[in-house]
């Protein structure tokens, strides 16, 4: 058994399920900025995207760099914190800091605390 691990990602892949089960319950909890920086200063980030890297370390104020590209597995009890950008993007859209910024001021960045149960 695993320790419970605190993942810090920018989205959410049915991969990330770990393919020793059969069926899996997973649980999507929408939470607030505060909840979410807090999971950032403890987990491990695998933010695979600069700009949201970027974006996450200032808004949280972390002196670290969180871009990561691991690939993870999410095990029973582990948690995955997740920003997501609540608009559906052009197709090969790749946004930079400046317009995740925007996007957060205009309330189309959200939070979500991810667990499979």
């Amino acid at each position: 058994m695993n320790e419970n691990m605190i993942y810090i990602g920018n989205a959410f892949s049915i991969n990330m399920i770990s393919s020793e089960k059969d069926n899996v319950i997973i649980n999507f909890q929408k939470i607030g900025l505060d909840e979410f920086c807090d999971a950032v200063r403890k987990g491990k980030s695998v933010i695979g995207h600069p700009a949201t890297a970027e974006l996450v370390a200032k808004i949280c104020n972390v002196n670290e760099d969180l871009f990561n590209r691991e690939a993870i597995t999410i095990n029973e009890n582990d948690t995955l914190y997740v920003i997501s950008i609540r608009e559906r993007l052009p197709e090969g859209k790749i946004l930079n800091y400046e317009e995740l910024l925007q996007k957060m001021s205009e309330g189309k960045i959200q939070f979500y605390k991810i667990k499979m149960l």
